[in-house]
């Protein structure tokens, strides 16, 4: 039985948290923006990659929305409006703008793994057995013939 005294560590919110923005689903173009969006950052830095999802709207600015929670939660930044949050990490400090940039990257890593695996994600996937050969959906192997 776990004790009720335990912490939730840091990594344990993030993964909460990625979990709420994917858990009722996700369309493809998310979950592949969530993994190519830590690399977009390193390459191009927190503030590019913010103002280049604003740009795009759709997936791209949900995305942003969801990173920009995230950093509003653990306070680095005021709000999750792209104006004020622009303006907070331009105003802030190397060490509090490399801090966000971590944390974008850490929630990342959280959303990039999660968001293909939630449920609304599998509903066009076959089940069962495929009725041309191939392999059984459930179990991965080829279907028993009679």
């Amino acid at each position: 039985m776990p004790d009720t005294q335990d912490v939730i560590s840091l990594d344990q919110q993030r993964a909460a948290y990625a979990w709420r923005c994917v858990k009722n689903g996700v369309s493809k173009d998310y979950a592949n923006l969530a993994k190519s969006a830590p690399a977009l950052i390193m390459n191009n830095g927190l503030m590019q990659t913010l103002a280049f999802y604003q740009t795009k709207g759709g997936e791209h600015q949900k995305l942003m929305q969801d990173v920009l929670r995230w950093l509003e939660q653990q306070r680095i930044v005021p709000s999750t409006n792209y104006v004020q949050a622009m303006n907070a990490l331009q105003q802030m400090g190397a060490q509090a703008y490399r801090r966000a940039t971590v944390e974008a990257l850490e929630v990342l890593k959280w959303l990039r793994q999660l968001a293909p695996t939630a449920p609304a994600n599998n509903r066009n996937q076959p089940s069962g057995r495929h009725e041309q050969g191939g392999t059984d959906a459930a179990t991965g192997h080829p279907p028993q013939r009679s």
